[in-house]
C-alpha cells in the first residue's frame, strides 16, 4: 500500500490499495506528471514477485486526483480535507 499526504491550505492524501488493483494501467496513462509506473503485472499476479502493481513517485506526484477519478476498481483513494473525491 502506498500513501502520500500533503498538508497546507487543503490537506490532500492519496492511497493505493494493491488488493483492489489489477494493474490495468489506466492510472499510468492519465497521470499528467508520469509519477505512476506499472510494475511487472504478470509476475505479480502469479505470485512470483512480491510488490505492488503500480509504483507512485511521491516526489513528483501533484496530488491532483486524476488517477483516483479514473480507477474503475477504486484501488486509488484521493481525499481533500478527509473527504473522498468520489463521494
Amino acid at each position: 500500500m502506498t500513501s502520500i499526504t500533503r498538508e497546507g491550505e487543503e490537506n490532500r492524501s492519496l492511497t493505493h490499495n494493491n488488493d483492489k488493483c489489477v494493474g490495468c494501467g489506466i492510472c499510468t496513462s492519465i497521470c499528467p506528471t508520469g509519477s505512476i509506473k506499472n510494475g511487472p503485472v504478470l509476475p505479480i499476479a502469479r505470485g512470483l514477485v512480491d510488490m505492488d502493481y503500480i509504483n507512485i513517485n511521491k516526489d513528483s506526484c501533484w496530488l491532483c486526483g486524476l488517477c483516483a477519478s479514473a480507477c474503475p476498481f477504486d484501488a486509488i483513494e484521493f481525499k481533500i480535507n478527509d473527504k473522498n473525491i468520489k463521494e
